[in-house]
């Protein structure tokens, strides 16, 4: 299963939360999300990947706590697995190099451009 292996608080209801997923790490690009569904009562959510480390087999997401499956989630503790994850999803980011380059974001997106 999908384990919950660390855990960090980063402000009141937002909480950075590290899984352990091999397969997903090892494929996941820049901008692609997951569908995760922390407990079975829960409904799916999606999550941006913040970071993905193939040697470690983590996936990382960064969750705001404001409806009740994010708030779950937030609830979880390490060691407990999510229900279901499904991903990578979505179309990765084209990244070409084209020299200076500016990204914006707002709120908690801003972990993503990291």
């Amino acid at each position: 299963m999908f384990k919950i292996v660390h855990k960090q608080i980063i402000a009141q209801d937002i909480k950075r939360i590290d899984i352990a997923a091999p397969a997903m790490a090892a494929k996941i690009l820049p901008g692609q999300f997951v569908m995760l569904t922390p407990m079975p009562q829960n409904h799916a959510m999606p999550l941006a990947v913040v970071d993905a480390d193939d040697r470690k087999g983590v996936v990382s997401f960064i969750v705001h706590e404001i409806g009740p499956s994010s708030a779950a989630f937030g609830a979880m503790p390490i060691g407990r697995s999510v229900a279901g994850i499904v991903g990578p999803l979505g179309r990765p980011s084209a990244i070409d190099k084209y020299g200076l380059v500016i990204c914006a974001a707002t709120g908690i997106g801003a972990a993503q451009v990291l």
